[in-house]
């Protein structure tokens, strides 16, 4: 969870220059954001386990509200709150990073629709990956670098030499998803042609 998820968000934070002192807003939007966004990600290891847990007895928020009632209350309270959240820290940090955020939202929703990676909000099952992972952990940090790339030489070495393998794994991930999401839409157009 560590390599995951709380140094690249670390990093994310430190990339952006910010100051504690001065810019007090942007933290306390970081903090709420990745709270909620941890949240999320615990209610999806909850739904994951929660057959295991149910059977042995370990009361979790699944266990106590119901499965469904759950991923509900992620889906339509929670993640839409993180969103906002993380929107609104990305527009006072540097408007110009809402860009790659909006680029991986239209990514994974292509992907998403085509079948070609399922992503989930919450739910687990199958192959999905949580919604707005890579863009979280491996787009953010990478493009605020971008941003300010003099000033953060040395971040983004930390970062690249110690997150390189799970890096190039998702890279080479999201490259599939679109290759196999503009095969799948080719197919589609081709057999629409067809129909004419």
């Amino acid at each position: 969870a560590s390599g995951s998820h709380v140094i690249p968000c670390l990093m994310a934070v430190l990339l952006s220059g910010c100051d504690i002192q001065e810019h007090l807003l942007p933290v306390i939007l970081t903090i709420v954001w990745s709270f909620l966004w941890g949240v999320r990600g615990i209610a999806w290891h909850q739904l994951y386990d929660f057959e295991h847990d149910r059977k042995s007895l370990i009361k979790t928020m699944p266990g106590v509200i119901g499965y469904d009632r759950t991923a509900q209350l992620v889906k339509k309270l929670l993640f839409p709150a993180e969103t906002a959240i993380f929107t609104l820290l990305l527009t006072v940090l540097q408007p110009l990073l809402l860009a790659p955020l909006l680029v991986c939202m239209a990514i994974e929703l292509t992907g998403d629709l085509n079948g070609a990676v399922p992503r989930s909000i919450v739910r687990p099952g199958g192959k999905n990956w949580l919604f707005l992972t890579d863009c979280y952990t491996l787009v953010m940090p990478l493009s605020t670098f971008l941003v300010k790339p003099a000033s953060n030489l040395i971040m983004a070495g930390i970062l690249i030499v110690f997150f390189y393998s799970g890096y190039s794994e998702r890279i080479f991930a999201d490259y599939r998803a679109l290759y196999r999401s503009w095969k799948n839409l080719k197919n589609k157009m081709r057999k629409l042609n067809q129909k004419k």
